[in-house]
């Protein structure tokens, strides 16, 4: 039927991103507002990077990512997360996720 191939045409999926999975990380985090549901608490913390590099954590929250799995089938994960705006990368802590 022609009107179920153009409505199969017209859905997008969701937007891809990198995140990375780190055993190492205490913390998850991530530079984008939106990946963020709802308001953010204000928060003034400082968070040790690489090479003695702080970073500045303006707020948390919890986070919505969408990712798909080895099947190609997408996931959703909601997690609390520090928001750093200086960090270039989304960070998922696997020992974070793996005490919730």
């Amino acid at each position: 039927n022609k009107n179920d191939s153009n409505k199969k045409q017209n859905i997008k999926e969701p937007k891809e991103y990198p995140v990375i999975w780190d055993s190492g990380a205490s913390h998850t985090m991530t530079f984008d507002k939106n990946d963020f549901q709802g308001d953010l608490t204000p928060c003034s913390r400082k968070l040790n990077g690489i090479g003695n590099d702080d970073f500045d954590i303006s707020g948390y929250g919890i986070v919505k990512w969408r990712l798909k799995d080895i099947n190609g089938k997408y996931r959703t994960l909601e997690l609390p997360s520090y928001y750093v705006p200086r960090a270039n990368v989304r960070l998922l802590s696997t020992s974070h996720l793996l005490q919730l």
